[in-house]
This record gives structure tokens, C-alpha cells and sequence, in this order.
């Protein structure tokens, strides 16, 4: 029979062994993956860096030997010409140099008797004024080709090509690569002597260890079978002598107690004392009158006292009064098998506020009854970041004022409340008279300043009750709730132009402005808030038009736009019945990799009169003559068909816009996969975009079509983000691939801090939610840089692509493909 002591000894030691061994053999493999991929990337940056290298050569001698052309070509100077081509033929890797003229005509190739000259360059890159400053690249083999513009002023007078051979680029490259190599190979050698070392110290630091654990614990036992052998003997029950507070002291004290029928147990007071205050949460014991009974170290922190001081005092005593009501609610509905939460706000003995989430259970024994035991979690930080986002969600950062999804909210309420209480609703559409003058000429911090103090005029000049909200840029707008007259609207919008007119004091100096204001009334005829809203806006452009400063109402200006609407919608029938309307495609360009990964279908209406009409008029007018299910049809149908046409070149994917009424529609699932099997696309390639409006309209229908989406493999993204009024807390539950950050967050970069802050919010959320990022309407460099600079995933809008036909895109994809296309 083998002893405790061997079988503890190889147990351990086996047992470290067996855990070395894995953890090492895991710990090298992943070093090894790690130090093979170090390596991979190592050589990927070189390369790249060779590569710009080459390009930055290239390019800056073709614009210098361009720059000094161009009176040697416009006035055909050749033995000029042929002096700069030898010139440059010297530098380092310059292997040719040829000019061409305006007809891409070679007009000197360098030699001595210029034997190419006439010839028609190949690979003509087309040289705009826009871009005057562009170089085109070419690369064959070892040969790299940089092509100049030779502008005279504004003119094109020719072009210089330089070609650089790139063979001291790969030698260089090579050698660098086999020094990285061997680099690599030397530290995985050295890291495996390392590791072989460890592990033998450690298999031999645990040899000791089990000796030693089992020679303490195999020796008091042999004492305890001698001493157990000698009562037996002795009939006699002498004492042992409790030496070890460990397992082998609870055996002494059972043989101590050896004839007794009751062992007696007891659990250390001390050790329930530390196991309550390594708790992260407070912890609170109550009686059923609310008094304290008893509280962990936890508590006593957040409440910023001591445990004696809290002992015997009531819970409400650290609750503001207006709470007590709803804690003496939430108490009422506990029970002995839940934890029941509630969020609260409490005060510290020292007067702090912060707010906690507490869980309370019903804890019933013996000896004392019912009692109630409390955890608290202090979540006062996470409150606060909930706060900011909502407020940057729904609050102007910089006026303070509602933005467009508040007031949008607040709009409907206020309509709802009007027909409730048969009251009159004033909406007032505010423009500021040449906000962009001032704001170019003083600055966007004093423009800035010049809104703020607009917001503080316009609440002055309204009641506590009326909404002052800004839409963005220099556009406010006032709902006025329960107004008695049209004469006390009017009166109270003359006031607000009147006011705006009086001269701003921004940064010390008297700044004069003005506004147009546009009035109208409900409820005046069955109209919807966008429509409100439009009428409105449109009422305030023929205030501009009567020569700002001014106020105009809708009902002095919008009567000949009845009969506009009216002619508008007949047309708008006849073309949805004769197939006028088209389907244009706008490309999203994945930021990181600067492909095209996806692109967004946009229906168009081009009038023969009124020209292409905005998809702000067309979407809308579509719903109000109950049309846009079956153009939504259409559009779904003919975007998978020319997605699936794409896919023989390019595998991107396309997005579809639906409508509330489309997502929340029984039968749009069904419709889906009729499309989807017709079209026989990829469901992997199709991307529906809703907005988070439409998408919280009816939450029940839109999980559950999410969730057959999910299924299906079709992908879910909401367009417009930031501009619509959505919970979080639904929007977290919600499985959604990517977010659009809308135009208007985007319009203002990189100069409008507030828009950058919601932007860095909305990319923040993103990133927790795990879902990628879209920023739309992307125009400028600068707007490109700051969204690259968020981390934003992909990037659409004119900066790269203007929208246009499948015709148009399939040639696009045909002679630039997908992996080809660079910003």
C-alpha cells in the first residue's frame, strides 16, 4: 500500500506538470503565431514604405522637370527640352524621361535624333483643371511611370513622363526581408531556450513543494493513528493536545470528542464579517420597520460613515423625501425568492448624492423573523454617461435648445394636444439674414457665440410652455402651444424679429443682424407635421424674398402651391403607372481597406418641366397618395436584380431604403424572400436601411422581422442616425450591423465642435454595440480626414462618387475594380 505522502507527492507534482506543460505549449504557439505575424507585417511595411519611396521619387521629379517645361514647350525649345532630360536622366534609378505635348504626342523622348517623336502616348490619363496638381501612376514589372501635368496657367500645354526602375528598390527590399527573417528565427530560438529553462525550474520548484506538503500532511496523521491505537488499548479517552488550526486540528478535536453524541460547530463571526466586506456591492440588513441591522464595508464607503453609525437608523434617512413614496412601493412588492431592483438617488451622511441600483430579497429564519437584505450598486458615473448621450441625442451642445428629433417629438405632442383641447398651435420657421457672411467674416467661434445669444433672445421672447428648438446651422424653429389668437402669434413673431434686429455684443465688437420668419397655423386643414413643417419653411423663404427682416405667414403665400402640389401629384401617378421613375446607385468605400464594399439605391424622378425632383418631395408625396408600398416593391426588386447582374464583376453589396410602413408591413418578410429567390441574390449581398424612427414604430413586428432577417442572412442598418427619436435602450437590443451617422452631423466638420462631439458619440456607441459605422454625405478632404481620424468603417457621399445609373456603375466596376479603387 502506497503512502499519503507518495500519492500527494505524485498527485501535485503531476498535476503541475501537466498544467506547465499545456500552458507552455499554448504560451510557444501563440508566440510562434504571434512572431510569424510580426514578421508578415514587418515585410508588409516595408514593402509599402519602399513602394511610397518610389512614388514620392517619381512624382517629385516629374513635377519639378514639369514646372521647369513649361516655357521650353510652349515655346518648343528642344535642345532646352533634350538638356533637362539628360539632366534628369542622371539622378539616381531615372531610367527614361519623355515629353509630350497637348495631343499627348511625344514631342522629345531624349535621345539625340529623338526618334519617337510624333508618336501617340499609350494609357492617356486625362489632365482636368480641378485637379491640376495629379499624377497618374503606372507600373510594369520593374518599371514605375510618373505622369506630370505642364500647365501654363490654366492651360494645358503638355506632360512629362519619368519611369524609375525599381530594381534597387527590390535588392533593397530582399535584403532587408532576409535580415528580418533571420532576426525572427534568432528570437524564437532564444525564447525556446527561455521557455525549456522555466519550465524545468518550475517542475522542480513543484517536486519540492509536494514533498513538503506531503510530509505535513502524512505526519500528524501517523500521530493521530498512534494516539487512536493506544485508546483502544487503554480504554481510556485522554486528550490530545490541539496543535493546528487546519483540517488536521478539526480531526484532533473529533477524537477530543470521541462518546459524545452532539458535535458542536460554530461558524467565526470574523469570517462572515470579511466575507461581507470583500463584497464590491453594499450590503445592507433590515427589520421590517426599515431600521439597519447590520452593513458591510461597501456600504459604510457609499453612504461616508461607519457601520456603528448606521446600526438602528432607517434606510429612508438617506433617501431625498420625494423618494420615499416609491422605495415604501418598491419594498411592498419584494419577496423571499427575487432579487427586485430599483434605481434611486441617496445622500451620504456628509450630504453627497449619487445614484445606486439596489436589489432587496426577503430573508426568513428562526431565531429572528423576516428581515430584508439589501445590495446597492453605485452607478451615479454610468447615469451620467446615459445623460450625456441622451442630451447629445435629443439637445443642441452648443444653444441648448431641442434639435430636430426633440422638436420633431414635441412637434407631434403639441398637433396631438391641439386637436385634443380644439387650441391653436403657431409654428414659427426661423432663418438667420446672412448668418455665413458673419460667420466667415468673424469666425466660427464668434458665429458661435452669435447663436447662443440668439437662443437666449428667442426664450426670451417666448412662454416657459413654448418650444425654442434649433434644427442646425442658423435655422430655429418656435412651437407655440395653446395660443388664443392669430394676433397673439403674430404679435409674439413680431416681437422675436423686432428683438433679433437689435445688435449682438460678440467679443467686444456690435454685430447687426436680422431674420426671415415663417408662420403657420394649426389646425388650419388635416395636415401632417413634415407638411407642417414645410409649409412653414416655405413661408419663411418668401420672407428672404421680400427682403428679410421680416415675417410672412402661410396663408398670404401658399395658395398658387396648392395648385403646384396638386399638378404635382397627377404627375407623379402618371409616372409610377408609365415606369418613369429610376434607380440610381451611390458607392460606400470601406475607409480602412479603400474599397468599394457596398452601394446605396436612391429612386429618382426626373420631370420633363420641373426637372429631377428631391427625394425630400418625392418620399413623402409617395405616402400621402399611398403609393409607396408599391414603388417600395419595385425598388426592391429592380436593386437585387442589378445587384445580382454586379456580382460577375464585382461582389458588392446593395442597400434599400424602406419606409416604417414597409418594415412593419406582415407581409414584408414573405415579400423579402420572393425577391431574394426571383432575383437569386445573395442574401449576404442585400442591405435594408430603415431609420431609428420607423424602426422603434412598432417594436414587437421589428424584433421579430429582424430576427428573420438575421436568419435569412440579410443585413440591417440604420440610416440617419442622430437625427431621429429613438430609445437606447430598445436600440441595444436590437441585432443591427451598422449605424449611418446622417448629413447633417457630418455637414458642419470639421470646424462645428458640436457635431464632431455627437460624432465621436455616435462612433463611441457603435463600437460598444459592436456594430460597424457609415458617415454619409462626405464632401471635402477635410471632412474625410477628421471622420478617418474617428475610426469611422466606411464613408459615403460626392467626395468619391456622385450617384448614377447601373449602366453607368457596371462600367465604373468593369474598368476600375473593386480592389483598384484608392481615395
Amino acid at each position: 500500500m502506497k503512502s499519503i505522502q507518495y500519492q500527494l507527492t505524485v498527485g501535485i507534482l503531476s498535476i503541475v506538470v501537466i498544467v506547465v506543460m499545456t500552458l507552455s505549449l499554448l504560451l510557444f504557439n501563440d508566440f510562434r503565431k504571434g512572431a510569424f505575424q510580426v514578421e508578415e507585417l514587418s515585410n508588409s511595411i516595408l514593402n509599402q514604405s519602399l513602394a511610397d519611396h518610389a512614388n514620392y521619387q517619381a512624382s517629385s521629379i516629374a513635377v519639378s522637370l514639369s514646372h521647369n517645361l513649361v516655357n521650353p514647350v510652349y515655346q518648343l525649345d528642344m535642345l532646352q527640352i533634350q538638356e533637362l532630360i539628360l539632366t534628369t536622366l542622371k539622378q539616381s534609378d531615372v531610367s527614361a524621361v519623355t515629353i509630350y505635348d497637348a495631343n499627348n504626342q511625344v514631342l522629345h523622348d531624349g535621345s539625340e535624333l529623338n526618334n519617337n517623336y510624333g508618336s501617340l502616348k499609350k494609357n492617356i490619363k486625362e489632365h482636368k483643371a480641378k485637379s491640376r496638381e495629379k499624377i497618374f501612376f503606372n507600373q510594369e514589372v520593374n518599371i514605375l511611370s510618373a505622369d506630370a501635368p505642364i500647365w501654363l496657367f490654366d492651360e494645358f500645354i503638355g506632360s512629362v513622363v519619368v519611369r524609375i526602375d525599381l530594381s534597387r528598390f527590390e535588392s533593397k527590399k530582399n535584403l532587408l526581408s532576409e535580415a528580418i527573417t533571420a532576426k525572427s528565427q534568432n528570437v524564437m530560438n532564444r525564447s525556446t531556450v527561455i521557455l525549456v529553462v522555466t519550465i524545468i525550474v518550475f517542475i522542480t520548484l513543484a517536486l519540492m513543494v509536494a514533498i513538503y506538503f506531503g510530509r505535513r500532511l502524512s505526519t500528524p496523521i501517523v500521530e493521530l493513528a498512534k494516539h487512536a491505537e493506544k485508546i483502544g488499548v487503554n480504554q481510556k479517552f485522554p486528550l490530545l493536545k490541539v496543535s493546528r488550526r487546519d483540517e488536521i486540528g478539526l480531526l484532533q478535536r473529533a477524537i477530543n470528542r470521541m462518546g459524545k453524541d452532539i458535535v458542536e460547530s460554530t461558524v467565526s463571526i470574523n469570517y462572515l464579517e470579511n466575507l461581507m466586506d470583500s463584497l464590491n456591492e453594499g450590503l445592507l440588513l433590515l427589520d421590517m420597520n426599515l431600521d439597519i441591522q447590520m452593513s458591510n464595508r461597501s456600504a459604510c464607503t457609499l453612504l461616508e460613515t461607519t457601520s456603528g453609525m448606521l446600526e438602528h437608523r432607517s434606510i429612508l434617512q438617506f433617501i431625498p423625501f420625494s423618494g420615499h413614496k416609491s422605495v415604501i412601493e418598491w419594498l411592498k412588492k419584494i419577496n423571499n425568492e427575487d432579487f427586485l431592483p430599483i434605481e434611486i438617488e441617496i445622500l451620504s451622511i456628509a450630504g453627497r448624492k449619487c445614484m445606486v441600483s439596489i436589489s432587496a430579497s426577503i430573508l426568513t429564519d428562526d431565531n429572528h423573523g423576516e428581515r430584508i437584505i439589501c445590495l446597492m450598486q453605485d452607478i451615479t458615473e454610468r447615469k451620467l454617461n446615459e445623460s450625456k448621450i441622451l442630451f447629445l441625442a435629443q439637445y443642441d451642445s452648443l444653444t441648448h435648445l431641442p434639435n430636430r428629433a426633440l422638436f420633431n417629438d414635441r412637434l407631434g405632442h403639441a398637433m396631438g394636444n391641439a386637436e385634443r383641447n380644439d387650441s391653436l398651435l403657431a409654428l414659427f420657421f426661423i432663418d438667420i439674414d446672412f448668418f455665413k457672411k458673419i460667420n466667415d467674416s468673424l469666425g466660427h467661434s464668434a458665429g458661435d457665440e452669435l447663436l447662443i445669444q440668439i437662443a437666449m433672445r428667442l426664450r426670451e421672447c417666448v412662454r416657459e410652455t413654448d418650444t425654442v428648438s434649433r434644427l442646425g446651422g442658423d435655422e430655429f424653429t418656435v412651437i407655440l402651444e395653446l395660443i388664443k389668437s392669430v394676433e397673439e402669434a403674430e404679435k409674439i413673431a413680431v416681437n422675436i424679429v423686432n428683438q433679433l434686429s437689435i445688435p449682438f455684443d460678440i467679443a467686444g465688437q456690435r454685430v447687426h443682424s436680422s431674420l426671415s420668419l415663417g408662420v403657420v397655423y394649426y389646425p388650419f386643414g388635416d395636415t401632417s407635421a413634415d407638411a407642417l413643417i414645410k409649409k412653414a419653411d416655405v413661408a419663411m423663404y418668401h420672407a428672404k424674398q421680400k427682403g428679410r427682416n421680416t415675417l410672412c405667414v402661410y396663408d398670404h403665400v401658399y395658395a398658387g402651391y396648392q395648385k403646384d402640389q396638386l399638378y404635382l401629384e397627377n404627375e407623379l401617378r402618371n409616372a409610377v403607372k408609365s415606369d418613369g421613375l429610376e434607380l440610381f446607385y451611390q458607392p460606400k468605400v470601406n475607409i480602412k481597406k479603400d474599397i468599394i464594399t457596398s452601394v446605396e439605391a436612391l429612386l429618382r424622378w426626373e420631370h420633363p418641366t420641373k426637372g429631377s425632383i428631391s427625394c425630400l418631395v418625392l418620399i413623402p408625396l409617395l405616402e400621402e397618395l399611398g403609393l409607396m408600398g408599391k414603388v417600395g416593391d419595385w425598388v426592391l426588386m429592380e436593386a437585387c436584380k442589378q445587384a445580382k447582374n454586379w456580382q460577375t464583376v464585382a461582389d458588392i453589396s446593395v442597400a434599400v431604403n424602406v419606409t416604417a410602413e414597409q418594415f412593419c408591413d406582415v407581409e414584408f418578410i414573405r415579400k423579402l424572400e420572393v425577391v431574394l429567390q426571383k432575383t437569386q441574390l445573395d442574401p449576404h449581398n442585400l442591405i435594408i436601411e430603415i431609420t431609428e424612427t420607423s424602426l422603434i414604430a412598432n417594436i414587437e413586428i421589428s424584433n421579430k422581422h429582424i430576427r428573420q432577417m438575421q436568419r435569412m442572412g440579410v443585413s440591417l442598418a440604420i440610416d440617419d442616425f442622430g437625427t431621429g427619436y429613438s430609445s437606447l435602450a430598445y436600440l441595444k437590443t436590437f441585432d443591427l450591423q451598422s449605424l449611418k451617422i446622417d448629413k447633417a452631423f457630418v455637414d458642419p466638420l470639421p470646424d462645428d465642435t458640436n457635431s464632431l462631439a455627437i460624432c465621436e458619440a455616435i462612433v463611441a456607441m457603435s463600437k460598444a454595440l459592436n456594430v460597424q459605422v457609415v458617415a454619409e454625405g462626405v464632401e471635402t478632404r477635410e471632412q474625410y480626414e477628421v471622420l478617418k481620424d474617428l475610426e469611422v468603417d466606411e464613408i459615403q457621399g460626392f467626395y468619391f462618387a456622385h450617384p448614377m445609373s447601373a449602366d453607368d456603375l457596371l462600367l465604373e466596376l468593369e474598368n476600375y475594380p473593386v480592389i483598384a479603387w484608392k481615395l
